[in-house]
């Protein structure tokens, strides 16, 4: 899962949390651990400075998407931030083992390419999640059809799920990778 958790840990819970917009300016400087003397690594070994989001997660930002968690978990508890994880089923580890350097993809089992797909889908489907399934409904000989609704749940607002969508879009767009 490595960074892909980035945009749905750390920057989601910012719009929906901290009130971010889908152009706010982050900073990537030098940052520790939380309660740590242990420096957060950027995949360059540099900083970047003054960033949109976009660019900060176009460009893997470690250092910003670790102190975006930090500042999320400060507003909201870490118990709401376990709880958003555990309703996207991208939590791997019991609740008390969960560490910062979760928000860089430092999980304990990782998840499967359909946990991810899942997580994923709550941008598109305007912040409802709903597990990823193979039957999308059963039609019955006598013309009744059971839709599958399993798992379905709010777990962002439309508006977050929309500038989350935003970002993902321009992040690609703008390829920085190439």
């Amino acid at each position: 899962s490595a960074s892909t958790i980035k945009p749905l840990l750390s920057y989601a819970l910012a719009i929906e949390h901290l009130n971010w917009s889908d152009v706010h300016v982050v900073d990537d400087v030098p940052y520790m651990y939380p309660g740590t003397n242990i420096s957060v690594k950027n995949v360059d070994g540099r900083y970047m400075g003054e960033l949109l989001l976009e660019e900060a997660l176009g460009y893997s930002r470690n250092t910003v998407a670790l102190k975006t968690l930090q500042e999320v978990i400060d507003k909201i508890g870490i118990n709401k931030v376990l709880n958003y994880l555990e309703d996207i089923d991208m939590l791997d580890c019991e609740r008390d083992l969960f560490n910062m350097s979760y928000g860089i993809g430092g999980m304990y089992n990782g998840v499967t390419p359909i946990q991810l797909a899942s997580a994923f889908s709550i941008f598109p489907n305007l912040g409802i999640y709903k597990k990823a399934t193979t039957i999308r409904k059963i039609e019955i000989i006598d013309d009744k059809t059971i839709e599958n609704e399993i798992n379905k749940k709010r777990v962002l607002s439309e508006e977050t799920a929309f500038k989350m969508s935003n970002v993902l879009k321009k992040v690609v767009d703008n390829n920085y990778w190439s």
